[in-house]
């Protein structure tokens, strides 16, 4: 609301600011400023799905991310924090031995079955998501030192 004199006047948005804010939002916020890299797919045994090991680098002021998007056969993109994204890990970076080679850290994927995928990671990686299952898989993990 804007005050006009004595009384209250609504006022509704205006072109110039809804022209500016979609300038703004395309050129900053709303476009996606991290980059991903895949490491390795893996097929599912009857061939339906991938899993996508892949690492995201957003800039020099976020920590690399290593993450595992799990995909129907024949998707292009990896889903970098939409509903296929089943995991996400970070080096702690709280010793000299650093977990990442080439800005990723190490994941072992392992197909038990068409509906069952095996995920082993390091455990000193701080995970920042975790999915125990997406559409018609379960997905399982370990740790190894």
């Amino acid at each position: 609301m804007r005050i006009i004199g004595r009384g209250c006047e609504k006022v509704g948005p205006s072109l110039p600011g809804i022209i500016l804010a979609v300038l703004i939002c395309g050129l900053t916020a709303c476009s996606s400023l991290c980059q991903d890299t895949v490491v390795s797919k893996h097929s599912s045994p009857d061939g339906r799905f991938v899993a996508v090991v892949f690492y995201r680098n957003c800039g020099a002021t976020t920590p690399f991310t290593t993450e595992i998007s799990l995909m129907r056969s024949g998707d292009d993109e990896v889903s970098g924090g939409s509903a296929g994204n089943i995991f996400s890990m970070t080096d702690p970076n709280d010793s000299n031995k650093s977990l990442e080679r080439n800005g990723a850290i190490e994941a072992r994927l392992d197909w038990k079955s068409p509906q069952l995928l095996s995920v082993s990671t390091p455990r000193r990686a701080l995970v920042g998501k975790r999915v125990d299952r997406i559409h018609s898989i379960r997905i399982e993990y370990s740790n190894f030192d």
